[in-house]
């Protein structure tokens, strides 16, 4: 009987055991290398978080806005220098035994960067500020705003409303103006049959009377704001030239934001971010609460302190912004005193009396009734001139007057500078300053708004923060791609074996954050 070597079932159980190591660790190696892949996501999320976590806490604290500063205080936007800093939290979080840590934990991933760059990004400023308006809309819709949601939109719908009586008020003067150039030329032309050879007039007796629309000229040619100003001293502050975000050339982005709001809801909670996060004129005053936390907050060294006026008319100075918001505060009261004139029988009395007085001897009834719609118009304008005097000095004016509402007298018209002299009343019901700003913010352009917003930021930055800061260079999104290298590990020991070698796996990641 033939005998078997020795050794064989020993040579069997050898080769069939490192055959099953072999296919263990390959097995294992591939848990592995797909725990890698998972492993290096996770990362490229973590390098995002911690790249984002470095958000401006100055613009976070002052405005409630999320962004990074993409020139990292320098005064350049740079996609290296932002890839660098998150490749270096990548590879911290990748390489654990960098951190000293090698004694203390096994790192079965290995894994290692090879090559990485940014993809796309969006700026605070892209597409007309559109990161900044869909902060503070999603900022506002998660505070109490959204339980006055109704009351924005009952302002926008008197904002609207002022502005059809404004337009009515502007067609009715262009044609009463019309109709006076008329009547002082019917006028002229009796004066003349009037006068005697030595160039005379001899008028009825009793029509020496001031003439109220003669006073009002004298005030308008004064100027506005010298005469509606109030108590309340205008900053001397300037913006310090023109390189501001709403001027230049700005840094655009390349990822496409995705804007969640831009209804007209959106636009109303919009403006009352803008009216809560920048200081007017009164808000240092008692008379304008809901801006404790903008005074609690504002830098000294603000370049403006109307900052809501500059949002308004967009002017150099506060000084040069409050005359243009005064301006047009007058214009807009125009329209709603106006209508209230026209119906109101005791002051179409009043006009018709004082236009008889006045031009009555012509015995011509056209002329009576066209100065009579001039007082009228002339009236609505001296009480809008009082109105914008009381609202500058922290009072109310209701937005429809009534007999109890109205305060100028057309006696008192012919004494207008004096009245004005004295400041407005209060009538102690109406809405205020504040309120008036939201309706003239209701007529304007949001999109310009936005533009505006942003340059206020970017002084306010320059300020207390860096002086280098520019809005353009605030990243609010951001996507990259990064190619991992994977080393072998476990395939190396049946690869020694076999006399094979494996070179590394290798994947791409791609990724990306928003603040929005």
């Amino acid at each position: 009987m033939r005998s078997r070597p020795k050794g064989v079932i020993t040579v069997f159980f050898t080769l069939c055991c490192s055959a099953f190591l072999g296919l263990f660790f390959m097995l294992t190696e591939s848990v592995r290398v797909q725990g890698a892949r998972t492993q290096a996501v996770n990362i490229t999320d973590m390098g995002n978080y911690s790249v984002f976590s470095e958000f401006e806490r100055s613009l976070l604290d002052r405005y409630d806005l999320f962004a990074f500063d993409g020139a990292y205080g320098g005064s350049s936007f740079s996609e290296d220098r932002i890839y660098a800093r998150l490749r270096s939290f990548m590879e911290r979080n990748a390489s654990p035994a960098k951190e000293g840590l090698s004694m203390l934990c096994f790192d079965p991933w290995q894994l290692q960067i090879s090559s990485g760059r940014i993809l796309e990004y969006a700026l605070l400023t892209d597409e007309g500020g559109c990161g900044f308006y869909q902060q503070a809309v999603s900022f506002m819709k998660n505070t109490a705003v959204m339980n006055v949601t109704g009351k924005l939109y009952e302002y926008y719908t008197q904002a609207e409303e002022m502005d059809r009586l404004q337009e009515a008020y502007e067609k009715a003067k262009q044609q009463s103006d019309a109709d006076m150039e008329d009547a002082q030329e019917q006028e002229e032309q009796m004066m003349a049959e009037l006068s005697g050879e030595s160039g005379e007039v001899f008028l009825p007796p009793g029509e020496s009377m001031t003439d109220p629309l003669k006073e009002l000229a004298r005030v308008i040619a004064g100027g506005i704001w010298e005469n509606v100003r109030g108590s309340i001293p205008v900053s001397s502050r300037k913006v310090p030239g023109w390189d501001l975000a709403s001027h230049r050339l700005l840094q655009r982005g390349t990822l496409k934001v995705e804007e969640k709001y831009g209804s007209i809801t959106d636009d109303l909670i919009f403006r009352e971010y803008l009216l809560d996060h920048f200081p007017n004129y009164l808000s240092e005053t008692e008379e304008d609460p809901g801006q404790q936390k903008v005074l609690e907050d504002a830098p000294s060294e603000e370049a403006l302190k109307c900052q809501a006026e500059y949002i308004l008319a967009g002017k150099r100075s506060d000084l040069l912004n409050m005359k243009a918001v005064a301006l047009r505060l007058v214009l807009l009261r125009e329209g709603a005193n106006y209508l209230y004139s026209i119906s109101d029988p005791g002051m179409n009395a009043a006009a018709s009396q004082t236009a008889f007085l006045l031009i009555g001897w012509t015995g011509i009834p056209a002329l009576v009734s066209t100065l009579k719609h001039a007082l009228l118009l002339g009236w609505s304008y001296g009480e809008s001139l009082v109105d914008v005097r009381t609202l500058l000095e922290g009072g109310r004016v209701p937005l429809k007057k009534s007999g109890d509402t109205w305060t100028l007298t057309l006696t008192q018209l012919g004494n207008l500078s004096g009245v004005l002299a004295e400041g407005g009343k209060d009538r102690g019901r109406g809405l205020r300053y504040r309120d008036y700003l939201r309706i003239l913010l209701d007529l304007g352009s949001v999109r310009q708004q936005t533009r505006r917003g942003l340059d206020l930021i970017e002084l306010t930055m320059r300020s207390v923060w860096n002086d280098s800061f520019c809005v353009d260079h605030c990243v609010v999104a951001l996507t990259e791609e990064v190619s991992w290298k994977i080393p072998p590990l476990f395939s190396r020991i049946p690869g020694a074996f076999l006399k094979v070698s494996g070179g590394p796996w290798e994947m791409r990641v791609k990724a990306g954050f928003s603040y929005l």
